[in-house]
């Protein structure tokens, strides 16, 4: 292990004792253990979930602990078949502290049958739900978003892909959930032996590296709305962490919502109206032409696209907008940036159609202002103004 710097040191001393034990992991050298390791996911400066995984032959037994909204800790255990290939899976759902969430313990499972899995999983009652589905090119549990994603599993899903020598592959997946009735498959767009990069519905993607012998490195999920980073580490206290999120949670200092949803109720003269957004936190990155890339369209917030609702007639800028519901979107850039107004309505923030764009107005920016970590909506003195970061956007709100 090697040693720390006297200035790194210091960083250490000043951090919470859980803190200053992710740091000291991530200082250790990130060669991949044959029989064990750790992943640990950051969404900026933060740490939003944490995994440990040991194999002893042809079992692995793993743990995760996601910190967003409340701590939930799954523990999961895999047999392998002589091949390697999954021959079941199985999961829990705890507490983060690990006591039981409810009077039944959330389990969920999957067992392999030739071309056939047979899923067994928790309906929304809690009742056990059995299915027998046919994926003959078999799906591994996964579901589509990193935030609870076992990246042990992820490395097992994407060996296949690593060593395609070209051919095209895919990732296919099993959700723990009754609703999925069919594996899903997701394009992987490059695969060489030690990096593949894998399609993320269309509007991105995220990428993952291996060392010679095909351990999971690091998976790196920005071009995605996750903009998350996972990194191996050798070992880490997964259980020790979930019971202090959960602590925290208790306490009310948990992490809670990624982007809380947020409502701007606001009046301009006859025209009543709101404004319902996510908020998204800066976390030590850089927004404007980062997180939020320039010239590219930006769903106003997170998660679902951003909701305008109007009960009359309003102008915002030059444009006249007459009452209803739209959806606002923004196009940000370092000359001149838009609002933009779209027809569209109640649609997720990457379901954007410029078809449907009923107007681009143009906005101002105040530069070397304050920095706002959360993204934050307002309407005053008849101005709307979108402030993140160290900008602040700006156009009137007027009677027509």
């Amino acid at each position: 292990m090697r040693f720390l710097s006297s200035s790194a040191a210091r960083r250490l001393r000043r951090l919470r004792p859980l803190d200053a034990a992710l740091v000291v992991l991530t200082t250790m050298p990130v060669t991949a253990a044959a029989q064990g390791g750790a992943f640990i996911t950051r969404l900026g400066t933060d740490t939003v979930q944490v995994e440990t995984f040991a194999r002893s032959g042809a079992r692995i037994t793993g743990a995760i602990v996601t910190r967003a909204p409340t701590a939930r800790l799954l523990r999961y255990e895999i047999t392998l078949a002589p091949d390697g290939r999954f021959a079941s899976y199985v999961q829990t759902t705890w507490r983060g502290d690990g006591a039981p969430l409810g009077a039944t313990t959330a389990r969920a499972s999957l067992t392999y049958q030739g071309d056939t899995i047979v899923r067994e999983a928790p309906d929304r009652s809690g009742a056990l739900v059995t299915d027998r589905i046919a994926a003959p090119e078999g799906a591994f549990p996964l579901g589509t978003i990193p935030l609870g994603m076992s990246f042990l599993v992820l490395e097992h899903a994407l060996g296949r892909a690593r060593l395609s020598s070209g051919t095209p592959a895919m990732l296919h997946r099993l959700a723990l959930l009754p609703t999925q009735r069919t594996p899903s498959h997701t394009s992987v767009l490059y695969a060489a032996r030690d990096s593949v990069d894998v399609d993320y519905f269309g509007q991105g993607r995220f990428g993952a590296t291996f060392d010679r012998d095909g351990a999971l490195l690091r998976s790196d999920w920005r071009n995605t709305t996750y903009q998350v980073v996972v990194t191996r580490v050798p070992a880490i206290d997964v259980e020790r962490i979930g019971a202090a999120w959960h602590a925290d949670d208790v306490a009310g200092r948990g992490a809670g919502a990624l982007s809380p949803r947020d409502s701007v109720p606001f009046t301009v003269g006859r025209a009543s109206g709101a404004i319902v957004y996510a908020r998204p936190a800066a976390r030590g990155r850089s927004i404007w032409g980062g997180v939020v890339p320039w010239d590219r369209i930006w769903r106003l917030g997170a998660d679902f696209a951003t909701r305008l609702h109007l009960t009359d007639t309003l102008q915002i800028g030059p444009a006249r907008i007459p009452a209803g519901e739209y959806t606002l979107w923004m196009l940000p850039s370092p000359t001149q940036p838009l609002l933009v107004v779209s027809r569209l309505q109640r649609v997720f923030g990457t379901q954007y159609t410029p078809a449907q764009d009923l107007v681009r107005v143009p906005l101002a920016v105040d530069t070397g202002v304050p920095p706002t970590e959360r993204l934050t909506l307002a309407v005053r003195d008849a101005t709307l103004t979108i402030a993140w970061g160290d900008r602040t956007y700006r156009v009137a709100l007027t009677p027509p």
